[in-house]
């Protein structure tokens, strides 16, 4: 029996079926990806900000072969000095890559 991985082909489904994930783990999950005319105001912002047992991870949702815009790694650039030991920051192409992020969720002390 093959297994077969659905095709996320947009950035939105991904980001649906990753938040999707996050939330049937008991996750706090803002999503943040917005409208065109409020986004210059938070641009460069992650898709995805998640919270639980101590720990935040911001989550940028691309589909397959999709680019991080210049805006979004300005915004890593201006925060990578802030982030701690329980901040972290990823960019996803497939919701499947969520899961090691769940298991650094449960593995919180």
């Amino acid at each position: 029996m093959s297994h077969s991985i659905k095709v996320e082909t947009t950035e939105r489904q991904v980001q649906q079926a990753t938040v999707k994930m996050f939330r049937d783990a008991g996750l706090f999950i803002i999503v943040t990806s917005q409208d065109r005319a409020t986004r210059k105001q938070l641009e460069g912002l992650p898709d995805l900000i998640v919270i639980g047992r101590d720990r935040v991870l911001f989550v940028e949702c691309k589909k397959f072969g999709g680019e991080v815009r210049e805006s979004q790694i300005e915004f890593y650039d201006r925060m990578f000095p802030h982030l701690g030991p329980h901040v972290e920051y990823t960019v996803i192409w497939h919701s499947e890559q969520a899961a090691p992020w769940l298991a650094w969720f449960e593995n919180a002390s």
